[in-house]
């Protein structure tokens, strides 16, 4: 395993960088994506659209709650593996993130598309504004388990210190977003649905692209669904549970300021609020990426130190 131990041997300071990249990008490209929506959807649909948008925004944190928390459990578990030089368990681990961050988006998107207008009304929204929101967050619900799916692949590579596709997977989100809203919102007038079609379709390609590298080349881990081992779904679970709280916490946190905001001055100050709130998020993001890589290093280094 050449490119193991190649990561193995790096520095901690190169350790930790390597580490760090795909978490940073695949922070920035989350919320990036909702922001460009934002910016077009204010432009081409108005206010109530962005408003919408950001009403729909705790769900969406609800979602990379999740992909997180299997992303960094089985990550962290995979590096614990190398450490020990149990590479077989390393595979059984990844098979079975891939196959829980699956399951547990679609439930996710289940009960968005099934109850999403009820908990949107809940928080205060009057039923135009639970329109634009639907509309939009109908869609993009999709696309939950492709973003699960990238971000839990882009992590596996990094224990393999290749950085490379998870830098790709951020443009394609990103360059593919702007390019479809501009087809879908501009030219074919498709409104808010064609903001979260752009979306949908750009995270669907970003899921296609990491799996087509995953199996075409020549990996250290491989996925195989023919020996998977359901009692390290606990090993997951305990370890991503504190990033998946620390995300739940901010999405419940947001809903409650965003009921606030509705009851005070309607769909105007939401907007405002939601433009802001994601400037702030691309700021702060990226430095919890460095801190999500700080403690996927350490069982690394545990191991490699015994």
């Amino acid at each position: 395993m050449e490119d193991e131990i190649r990561l193995v041997k790096e520095p901690i300071n190169k350790l930790i960088l390597t580490l760090a990249m795909p978490a940073v990008l695949g922070h920035v490209a989350d919320i990036g994506y909702n922001l460009i929506d934002g910016i077009f959807v204010g432009q081409w649909v108005g206010p109530q659209g962005l408003a919408g948008i950001g009403l729909t925004f705790p769900l969406t944190l609800i979602n990379m709650a999740i992909s997180l928390m299997i992303g960094v459990g089985t990550s962290t578990a995979i590096g614990r593996y190398i450490g020990s030089k149990d590479y077989a368990s390393c595979n059984k681990v990844l098979s079975l993130g891939l196959v829980l961050t699956t399951l547990i988006n679609l439930l996710l998107s289940l009960i968005v598309i099934g109850v999403g207008d009820k908990v949107l009304t809940i928080m205060g929204a009057d039923s135009v504004l639970v329109g634009y929101a639907m509309q939009y967050i109908g869609v993009v619900a999709l696309g939950f388990v492709f973003m699960g799916i990238a971000m839990l692949l882009c992590d596996a590579l990094r224990n393999e210190g290749i950085i490379k596709p998870s830098i790709i997977v951020m443009v394609i989100v990103l360059a593919g977003n702007i390019i479809l809203d501009v087809l879908f919102m501009y030219v074919l007038k498709l409104g808010m649905y064609g903001a979260a079609l752009a979306t949908l379709l750009s995270q669907m390609l970003a899921a296609f692209y990491i799996i087509t590298y995953y199996l075409t080349k020549k990996l250290n881990f491989k996925i195989s669904f023919s020996q998977l081992d359901y009692k390290l779904t606990n090993e997951i679970f305990s370890v991503g549970s504190g990033v998946f709280f620390r995300e739940l916490v901010e999405a419940v946190t947001l809903i409650v300021l965003n009921s606030i905001i509705l009851s005070m001055g309607g769909s105007i100050y939401l907007a405002s609020f939601s433009i802001i709130d994601k400037i702030i998020m691309l700021v702060y993001m990226p430095i919890g990426g460095f801190a999500e890589a700080y403690n996927l290093s350490l069982p690394l280094i545990m191991e490699l130190d015994k």
